[in-house]
């Protein structure tokens, strides 16, 4: 089901996209990179050769022609996040000298994943997936200044991704997956000061990808990963209402973009493995979003570039039953300044990470694991599409701590 219903004032008919916007599987923004809790104790480093179980659904399709018989795999992380505001100006800040600017807008969130995998024969394994790929939830209060612009935003997704690795040479492995992903999104803005929500946008979508992997053992200490996700396009078609008016036909259409991301890993002692990953994303492709219809909306500048993300960590093998990772990440943001809207008030930030590897049994390990995200100020500007010009800027410090915990079982 493709649907998109609105009613809203004209300044802010595009608040749909903006959420879709807000979070991919990727670097940037307010990703979620949570699929595999032992590559994210090390800050997602080597998340590409490490090759941690089932969950290589998602890390690299590749590495499940490394798993051998049938493994489970399943885990949950704990997200919390906070948000600080200051220095609030602008238009909006005039008009309601009495607004609120608290900050933390932003729930704490479960994010949970399951995998499992099976060794078809001594070449091949099969996979199978289900996770979130990309989420983003913040309700501001309801005396907030940029109430005008950005009062209710939320977005969920799923993606279920049968999978496949196989071997091309006894050290060169290949893998794909097919993600056919859901998106629900549910925003809204109120620029009325009584209290009476004036906007509420609802929106979901079905949309189809693919991640394409290869894996190599360049020397018996030293291995490589090659993984790219492909982009995936959201089309929304349904009805937007103005004011007072009759429903229009419209159409809004998001592509989430591309990545691409090297992983190294090199055994550098018996005991001690060196890590590290760069991802580069392909985010100008969200210059604009626009809602087609016969009424005229204009659209909301993005004007994202294109971003990186470098990533180092390690594990150690304190004895059999233990291992111990960490890792430091560098996140790179797409968005830009002066068009950073209210919605996505992120910037540039550093990823902090930990954990451990326990053998329970034979057949059974625990990945235990801790994350702090770290974001520079985000300088944010709330802009009216009408006209351009910015009616609300202020600086958000975020920052968010995670707790992860994910259980594997052979079988």
């Amino acid at each position: 089901m493709k649907t998109l219903h609105t009613t809203l004032p004209r300044m802010t008919a595009l608040a749909l996209g903006i959420a879709l916007c807000s979070s991919p599987a990727v670097a940037g923004s307010f990703a979620l990179t949570t699929q595999d809790v032992a590559a994210r104790s090390q800050a997602n480093a080597g998340i590409g050769v490490l090759g941690g179980g089932a969950s290589a659904v998602y890390s690299n399709p590749a590495l499940l022609a490394k798993q051998k018989g049938t493994q489970a795999s399943g885990g949950v992380t704990l997200v919390m996040p906070s948000t600080e505001i200051s220095n609030v100006a602008g238009g909006l800040a005039l008009l309601n000298p009495t607004g609120t600017n608290q900050g933390d807008m932003v729930d704490n969130a479960v994010v949970p994943n399951l995998y499992l995998s099976h060794q078809a024969d001594d070449h091949a394994t099969i996979g199978l997936g289900l996770y979130s790929t990309h989420g983003f939830q913040a309700d501001y209060e309801e005396t907030f200044t940029g109430r005008p612009l950005a009062n209710e935003s939320e977005l969920t997704t799923v993606t279920l991704a049968p999978a496949m690795g196989f071997d091309i040479t006894p050290r060169i492995k290949a893998g794909f997956s097919v993600n056919l992903s859901h998106g629900e999104g549910t925003l809204s803005s109120n620029p009325s000061s009584t209290g009476g929500q004036l906007l509420k946008v609802e929106g979901d979508d079905f949309s189809f990808g693919y991640t394409l992997g290869l894996y190599a053992d360049a020397t018996d200490n030293l291995k490589l990963g090659l993984v790219h996700r492909a982009k995936q396009k959201y089309d929304l078609q349904g009805d937007v209402t103005v004011g007072t008016g009759s429903p229009s036909a419209a159409s809004l259409i998001i592509t989430t973009p591309a990545s691409t991301e090297l992983s190294l890993g090199a055994q550098a002692t018996d005991a001690l493995g060196l890590y590290a990953t760069v991802t580069y994303t392909e985010w100008d492709v969200l210059q604009q979003v626009q809602v087609e219809s016969g009424l005229g909306l204009p659209a909301e500048q993005l004007k994202y570039k294109n971003s990186n993300t470098y990533a180092l960590g390690g594990d150690y093998q304190v004895n059999p039953m233990l291992k111990l990772r960490a890792g430091v990440a560098y996140d790179e943001t797409p968005t830009v300044d002066g068009f950073r809207s209210l919605r996505l008030p992120t910037t540039d930030r550093m990823l902090y990470a930990l954990g451990a590897n326990v053998a329970l049994t034979a057949n059974t390990k625990l990945d235990i694991g801790y994350s702090f995200v770290d974001e520079d100020v985000a300088k944010t500007n709330g802009i009216n599409p009408l006209n351009g010009s910015t009616v609300y800027t202020a600086d958000f410090k975020n920052s968010a701590h995670l707790l992860m915990l994910q259980l594997s079982h052979t079988f």
